[in-house]
């Protein structure tokens, strides 16, 4: 081993990829006689991560995406069963990283559909309902604290740290909105990506 070598090893080395994945959701607003609605998905009932939770039209970037735009407008168009044409994204509200360090980015927009025209995806998507907008401002979320933890495995060599504790340590806490509109429970990640979208326009609004 010389440092020639290590540096030839180094130099053409590609380091794995340890970033947590980019994600994108869209807040899809609908135009209706009733007025400005919000649409939400509940998740199907098959899928293995968080079955039957509501959340946002939106998925994870792949390599095909020209960007995180593209990624919005092509996952809601796969969930909902709608041509991209029929998919207006107005632009971006923000991002923030999850618990767990995945990037979440957020795109408001407009449908140019109705909710019973939607051909949604029921390998992704058991329904799909709508909030009114107004209801949305009016309201304040519930707000609760989620904690995260480390604690030793099995296997964890206790005989090298003198005094190392068993126990569980708290590492992280962080706040969780919780919305309850007629029963349903919009909560997490997606609450919290309609929250910073509320907070947006609640602001234009004002000036």
């Amino acid at each position: 081993m010389t440092l020639a070598l290590i540096k030839e090893q180094i130099t053409t080395h590609k380091p794995f990829r340890t970033a947590m994945r980019r994600t994108a959701v869209l807040v899809p607003l609908l135009e209706t006689a009733n007025g400005i609605e919000v649409l939400f998905q509940v998740r199907s009932f098959a899928l293995k991560w968080q079955p039957g939770d509501i959340c946002f039209p939106g998925g994870h970037y792949e390599d095909c995406d020209d960007s995180m735009q593209h990624t919005v407008v092509r996952e809601t168009s796969e969930e909902l069963g709608l041509p991209p044409e029929q998919i207006e994204v107005f632009g971006k509200i923000g991002s923030f990283y999850s618990p767990l360090g995945m990037e979440v980015h957020i795109f408001a927009g407009q449908l140019h559909a109705n909710l019973e025209s939607l051909r949604f995806d029921p390998d992704e998507v058991s329904e799909c309902f709508t909030v009114p907008l107004t209801w949305l401002l009016e309201s304040q979320p519930q707000r609760a604290t989620v904690q995260h933890g480390t604690r030793p495995g099995k296997n964890f060599p206790y005989d090298l740290l003198a005094d190392y504790s068993e126990d569980w340590k708290i590492r992280q806490k962080y706040p969780v909105l919780f919305y309850n509109y007629n029963d349903r429970i919009i909560w997490g990640l997606t609450a919290e990506a309609l929250h910073q979208f509320l907070d947006v326009i609640a602001l234009k609004s004002e000036i």
